[in-house]
């Protein structure tokens, strides 16, 4: 039986690296291949290092809801008590300095804010494109560990894009060999699957406490290869603990835009 056709399902931006994002409904590539306003903005120390979530886990506590058109935000804590203070309503970016101050106290330390409107701040300068995922590998790794929870699993792996399948990692299929990315074709747009994304201790932590599941690594690097699809080239897992797909564009065009539910199609 044919597989049914591989669909964009979710698109979700992370405008403030390694903090919460949000859902849209289409998104603009920018020309060096990141979504528009995707990890545009981050953190950074006063030695000029980003402040991320694999070095600071203190910044799972924050809930960070973007308004749709990026125009605001709101910042609290997930872990404030009822009673405690409201949380910020901030218009953005003309505030950010108001969530450096919050952020610098709950990390006690300063940070300021640095934004990158070209490129942003992707952790693979390389493969600088949307980082993509599939439903059916997220209910895989639910099944891994019970009780994580698909919602759960998606704020873990932060993908920018996640494609409805039917198969555990279908998206495997999207890269090739480490010197021969594969082509293929997501919309009308162009793209270059360039290899599995190497995790790091994010996913092992929950999105909202930060308390970390012990084990968590080791474990799912065993299923991973346990579960390795046969008719996958191995070539880029020197280890198992990789999940989704880094890519790049194909050219350089303005204006490419993607939308939830455009198609893939692998370029034969």
């Amino acid at each position: 039986m044919d597989e049914a056709p591989v669909v964009l399902r979710r698109i979700d931006l992370f405008p403030l690296k390694s903090l919460p994002g949000l859902s849209v409904s289409s998104a603009t590539l920018l020309p060096d291949g990141p979504l528009e306003y995707d990890r545009r903005w981050a953190l950074f120390d006063a030695e000029g290092h980003i402040v991320n979530g694999k070095r600071h886990p203190g910044l799972h506590c924050l809930d960070l809801q973007f308004a749709s058109d990026l125009r605001s935000l709101r910042l609290g804590r997930h872990d404030a008590p009822a009673d405690g203070p409201e949380p910020l309503q901030i218009c953005w970016p003309e505030e950010h300095s108001l969530l450096a101050e919050y952020v610098s106290e709950v990390l006690q330390f300063p940070v300021q804010i640095r934004e990158d409107s070209r490129l942003g701040f992707p952790d693979d300068t390389l493969a600088s494109g949307p980082t993509i995922i599939g439903t059916a590998t997220l209910h895989e790794v639910t099944r891994w560990f019970p009780g994580l929870g698909f919602e759960e699993c998606c704020r873990r792996f932060r993908a920018n894009l996640l494609l409805e399948t039917t198969v555990p990692f279908w998206e495997d299929r999207l890269f090739g060999s480490p010197n021969r990315p594969r082509k293929f074709w997501l919309g009308e747009v162009p793209m270059w699957g360039i290899n599995p994304c190497q995790r790091c201790a994010v996913p092992s932590r929950d999105s909202r406490s930060g308390a970390v599941l012990t084990g968590f690594q080791k474990q799912f690097a065993k299923r991973r290869q346990a579960t390795f699809p046969s008719e996958i080239s191995a070539a880029h897992f020197n280890h198992y603990y990789r999940l989704a797909v880094n890519t790049r564009l194909d050219n350089q065009r303005t204006g490419q835009v993607l939308r939830v539910g455009d198609r893939v199609r692998l370029d034969d």
